[in-house]
Parts: C-alpha cells; structure tokens; sequence
C-alpha cells in the first residue's frame, strides 16, 4: 500500500507540473501571438491553436490533481450530517464511481466515430 500511495503522490506531483509549465507556455504563447499581429503586421498562425491545446492540458491534468488533493466540487452538507462508517463508505462509492466514469469516457467518445452523422 505504500509504494502505492507513494506513485500517486508522484503522479500527483507530475499533473501539477505538467499543468503548470502548460500555463507557463499559454502565458508566453499569446503575448507572442498579440506581438506578431501588432508589431510585425503579420499574425502567426500557431498561438492560438497552442494557447487553446495548453489550456485543455492544464484543465485535465489540473482537475486530476485537484481531485487527489480533495479540492474538487463536493457537496459536503450531506456527507458532514453522516456517521463516520457511513461517510467512508459514501468516500470509497464516489472513488469508484470516478473509476468507472474514467473507465466509460474514453468508450463513449470513442463511439461517435461509428455515428452516421
């Protein structure tokens, strides 16, 4: 169980590094793009497309991080009027529960490319 918590919190370092060097790149990425276009009179056609790719890196790898942290939208009036056996329970219900909608995402966004449309 250690050396499993031990890779979690290493991956949890990972999402928060990844998601802040993909800020740091969207941060510099659109001043560029806002220089091309005003200064040079010529605008690039890569920031944008870089910017929005960063954005979409630093949300999905920042919510996994928020979520290891516990600091993700829970509703906790609930959870707080709960018994302390209850309240595990309802803890690991929502952990799997996580699991399977991970699990089920990619099967789902993998199923439009059978629609006719």
């Amino acid at each position: 169980m250690q050396i499993y918590l031990k890779a979690m919190d290493l991956v949890y370092r990972l999402c928060i590094w990844i998601s802040g060097l993909s800020i740091i790149i969207m941060s510099t990425v659109i001043p560029w793009g806002v220089y091309a276009r005003k200064v040079l009179g010529t605008g690039s056609a890569w920031p944008e497309p870089v910017a929005i790719l960063c954005m979409v890196i630093f949300t999905f790898f920042g919510a996994a991080a928020s979520y290891r942290a516990g600091g993700h939208i829970a509703v906790m009036m609930l959870v707080e009027r709960l018994s302390g056996g209850t309240q595990r329970a309802l803890a690991h219900a929502v952990n799997v529960l996580m699991i399977l909608i991970s699990l089920l995402s990619p099967a789902y966004l993998l199923s439009f490319e059978r629609w006719p449309f």
